[in-house]
């Protein structure tokens, strides 16, 4: 149940992707393009998985309606009204209560703080936290730097390399924890 991890911890720490993948079978993939279509499949889907591991929201907000067509200039400058995307790793606990369940905050200013409060109130076993801010290891650079949140643990830095070198690195350590076990 750990194939393609690679690719997806590359995904999650490399770009601001708009789509989830599930894979709940190495032959059923299900690809989903906002967090309200994967709330729609993922209080039946997430049971089934020894592991989830959820990429940093693309957006807290929304805008509330979608319009079809362009939006012209000459019409004036739109009123732009937001919503709350849905909030999809403080679901996963019971959506999935026996999986490990990994999340990542993509952040700016303190990092850490923000991993720490979610590791706190989401029930993820593992936060990773990196600062977005940080143009060196932001979006659009090829390197990143990440610390992990673990439950009853310290923090422990992985300090920057690229982006595919990283995404190795946490799925060994992913990858070597008991499923089912709290991690620390």
């Amino acid at each position: 149940k750990y194939a393609a991890l690679t690719t997806y911890l590359s995904l999650c720490l490399g770009l601001a992707a708009a789509y989830f993948l599930i894979v709940p079978t190495p032959t059923t993939k299900l690809l989903l393009y906002n967090s309200v279509g994967l709330l729609s499949v993922g209080a039946t889907t997430a049971a089934g998985f020894d592991a989830l591991v959820m990429a940093a929201a693309v957006a807290d907000f929304r805008p509330r309606e979608r319009v079809g067509t362009k939006i012209k200039r000459s019409a004036g400058v739109p009123r732009l009204d937001l919503v709350a995307n849905p909030d999809i790793l403080s679901r996963l606990p019971d959506w999935a209560p026996a999986a490990l369940r990994v999340g990542f905050a993509a952040e700016t200013g303190n990092p850490d703080d923000a991993a720490r409060q979610k590791l706190a109130n989401k029930g993820a076993h593992l936060l990773i936290a990196n600062d977005v801010s940080r143009p060196e290891i932001g979006f659009g650079a090829d390197d990143n730097e990440v610390t992990v949140h673990r439950r009853g643990a310290q923090p422990l830095l992985l300090g920057r390399r690229p982006k595919h070198a990283l995404a190795r690195d946490l799925e060994v350590r992913l990858g070597v924890l008991e499923i089912g076990e709290t991690p620390g």
